[in-house]
């Protein structure tokens, strides 16, 4: 998770100035959940927003109810949405 949170953080600082928590450190073996999702997806949205394109899309809808499974796609999804905006 960490290859897809840092790369979502600097374009966000290069086009806002500001440096943007993208949630909850993750260390050692994390499960990612729905929150932590989430948090990635509203974070890359804002770094789509300040360079002006629209967001993506995304399985299961924008945000990720609790409780939900986190799959596979969820975060293929963000790494292929970072590599658009780097």
């Amino acid at each position: 998770m960490r290859t897809v949170r840092r790369p979502i953080s600097a374009p966000f600082a290069r086009t806002s100035g500001v440096t943007r928590s993208t949630g909850s450190p993750l260390t050692g073996s994390t499960v990612v959940t729905a929150r932590i999702t989430n948090e990635m997806r509203q974070a890359l949205n804002d770094v789509f927003i300040a360079f002006g394109v629209p967001v993506p899309t995304y399985t299961d809808g924008q945000t990720l109810l609790a409780g939900t499974i986190v799959k596979a796609i969820h975060i293929q999804e963000l790494r292929n949405f970072v590599g658009v905006i780097e």
